[in-house]
């Protein structure tokens, strides 16, 4: 019953989303290109129903691998109080919590699948990974409140979906690797799970489903010991080692994802070190990476910056101009930082309309 009112709301989406696409008609474009009507396949075709199926398991999966667990424990925990009867706020709560996790899940992959010309993801976790601290909190929770057997049970019921989740997501990868269609994986996928099963290159479920089984082991553990001051203690110990780890996970991931990715999307030279200043129009070449375009018009504030194929957009208000008149009428090419001129890109990157 939760996953149907999960999924009924992200169908009716779907349905309102491919209306608008044919009414809207090229109006409407993701990624530069008009936006298709897959979304509605994903929901009705075999094929497309089976990818977001894995895609839900997997972002659930990695939910638990993040967490240590953690996550596990709160889910099954979530589940058994929303199968029992009653009312109470704590059972309200965590249906109300699950229902939208699952949501969000197969939301993202339902919105992903009307993007043209996609390439699947093996895991898109960026919106499910809200809810990580939440399944965190209540997972810390039933450690100092639940009793001993069912905790234990709530432990098995999550290494299991930790060694079966890996192992499935293993076999998926392989699959589509030998059809030819890897699926892809990169900074937007799940920059954590990169930097806790040191994936930066590929994926690595069977790496992250023995984390995650570790923290379940050391976790029965802890709790096996029958002094309760020795164990609350052990606990406090295991928790502040959990921010440690995480606030080291952080430092590991914006050293090696976050300043590289920067320095490579950031157009150099700047627009304003060129001289261009409001309110001058700007313009990119769609000749120039998707990223570089896109952090172009975070350096022009003041106007939309339009993109353009063969010739910049004709403009009534003055004469169009190369960007960067001071350098003469010479074409601009704009380069990621960090990088030599020789490695510019586009013929013409931008331009820019000095009003008369």
């Amino acid at each position: 019953m939760p996953l149907l009112a999960a999924v009924l709301p992200v169908a009716v989406a779907a349905l309102g989303n491919e209306a608008g696409v044919r009414l809207l008609g090229d109006t409407v474009h993701l990624l530069g290109n008009p936006a298709s009507g897959n979304a509605v396949r994903a929901l009705t075709s075999v094929r497309g129903l089976s990818q977001v199926l894995a895609s839900v398991g997997t972002q659930l999966w990695y939910l638990t691998v993040v967490t240590f667990g953690l996550a596990g424990l709160a889910g099954a925990e979530a589940v058994t109080r929303v199968c029992r009867r009653g009312g109470d706020a704590a059972r309200w709560t965590l249906g109300m919590a699950l229902l939208t996790t699952v949501g969000v899940a197969v939301g993202a992959e339902v919105v992903l699948a009307g993007v043209p010309d996609r390439v699947p993801d093996a895991i898109y976790a960026r919106y499910v990974q809200v809810f990580a601290p939440f399944w965190l909190l209540v997972g810390v929770g039933l450690l100092f409140g639940a009793a001993y057997r069912p905790l234990l049970r709530r432990v098995g019921v999550t290494v299991l979906l930790l060694v079966v989740g890996g192992t499935l997501i293993r076999l998926r990868l392989d699959h589509a690797e030998a059809r030819g269609a890897r699926l892809r994986w990169g900074g937007f996928s799940a920059p954590d799970l990169m930097a806790l099963t040191d994936g930066w290159r590929q994926m690595r479920p069977l790496v992250g489903s023995a984390i995650g089984v570790a923290g379940c082991l050391l976790l029965v553990l802890v709790l096996a010991i029958r002094r309760p001051a020795a164990r609350t203690g052990l606990l406090a110990v295991v928790l502040a080692a959990l921010v440690v780890v995480n606030v080291a996970t952080m430092q590991v991931i914006t050293q090696r994802l976050i300043r590289p990715l920067a320095a490579a999307g950031t157009p150099v030279p700047s627009v304003t070190g060129l001289g261009v200043r409001a309110p001058e129009r700007v313009a990119a070449s769609i000749g120039v990476p998707y990223q570089l375009r896109f952090n172009l018009s975070h350096q022009v504030t003041w106007t939309e910056v339009p993109w353009f194929r063969d010739r910049p957009p004709a403009d009534g208000g003055g004469g169009l101009r190369p960007l960067g008149r001071r350098l003469g009428r010479r074409a601009v090419r704009l380069r990621p930082a960090g990088r030599r001129p020789a490695a510019a890109v586009g013929r013409v990157a931008a331009s820019v309309t000095i009003p008369q």
